[in-house]
């Protein structure tokens, strides 16, 4: 069986009418659990303070330490900067591989990327540049594709481009609730967590939501509006041939009288 034919097979799975709402619906959700959470990254600082990443930046004496936070802050940075750079070849690789290709790249790329903020410690302080460094340029092309739905809704496509950047800022929420929850729940399992759920999630989505290609995700639009102008088309008929009738049977009574 060729990629072709398994392509189209998983273009045609679940043809129903509310599959976009569903879509739309799961996107949503992505966005906000699995794409932007590095955004939020000063809410984990005193927890990675705690675990002594970045401490050799500090001198023995010190009781706060301003350059051990300052990595922090220089590493944001790193990631931004990496993340504006590489997003033109994300959009460049959408147009080369496809839609559903890039989706599945940006998937594993977020899920290494989440696994190393997971193992993040003392003695491994410079994965939290590597984690950034795989994550954000990831989520980022995550929105873009996740932006291709909004072809599923012409009439209303700005809003729904809103809805799903609105998602993807939001999910700075999800390392607050980590860094919250860090007493009671290690970081390292939080973050395992968070990883092999955005796996199994953006899989899904690449395969079943997303179609190869970003040109065909409007196809549903098209098939449902075809469908709406045949069923107008046969009531016209219909009531063309009303008036039709009408009319001979009035004119077949003025002969007869």
């Amino acid at each position: 069986m060729s990629v072709d034919s398994v392509c189209e097979q998983l273009n045609s799975c679940c043809q129903c009418s509310y599959k976009r709402w569903v879509i739309l619906i799961l996107a949503l959700i992505e966005l906000f659990w699995f794409s932007g959470y590095h955004y939020g990254y000063n809410a984990l600082i005193p927890v990675y303070e705690d675990l002594g990443v970045f401490v050799s930046r500090c001198q023995p004496d010190e009781v706060k330490c301003p350059a051990q936070e300052a990595m922090f802050h220089d590493a944001f940075i790193v990631w931004i900067a990496i993340q504006m750079l590489l997003i033109t070849g994300s959009g460049f690789l959408m147009d080369r591989i496809g839609l559903r290709a890039l989706k599945l790249i940006v998937t594993l790329n977020f899920f290494v990327g989440t696994l190393m903020f997971a193992f993040t410690s003392r003695n491994t302080s410079i994965l939290f540049f590597v984690a950034g460094i795989f994550v954000a340029p990831s989520a980022m092309s995550s929105l873009i594709c996740s932006h291709q739905i909004s072809s599923m809704f012409p009439r209303n496509r700005g809003l729904v481009v809103s809805l799903l950047s609105g998602a993807f800022d939001s999910s700075g929420f999800i390392t607050f609730l980590v860094g919250q929850t860090a007493p009671k729940i290690s970081l390292q399992t939080s973050f395992v967590v968070l990883a092999c759920c955005a796996l199994i999630y953006g899989t899904g989505m690449g395969l079943f939501a997303l179609k190869q290609w970003s040109s065909e995700m409007d196809e549903l639009e098209e098939r449902q509006r075809v469908e709406e102008i045949s069923e107008k088309g046969d009531e016209t008929d219909t009531v063309r041939f009303r008036m039709g009738s009408y009319n001979v049977a009035h004119l077949m009574s003025n002969i007869s009288f």
